[in-house]
């Protein structure tokens, strides 16, 4: 599960800015009723395959004593 939260945020800046609603329009079609608002949406699901192991620094780089 991975929040999405970058779709509510545009939307709600363009409705602040005076932006033409293109992600508040897209937002709405994705919930699919004007009587409901997303304010999480969440992406959902399983990998279809391994992923290599993200690059991370030594310990001893990040530490100083």
């Amino acid at each position: 599960m991975q929040p999405l939260n970058q779709m509510p945020e545009r939307a709600d800046r363009e409705a602040t800015t005076g932006l033409e609603p293109r992600f508040g329009r897209l937002l709405a079609e994705l919930v699919g009723n004007e009587a409901w608002q997303a304010l999480m949406p969440f992406r959902l699901g399983y990998p279809l395959g391994d992923s290599l192991p993200s690059p991370r620094r030594p310990v001893a780089e990040v530490l100083v004593a």
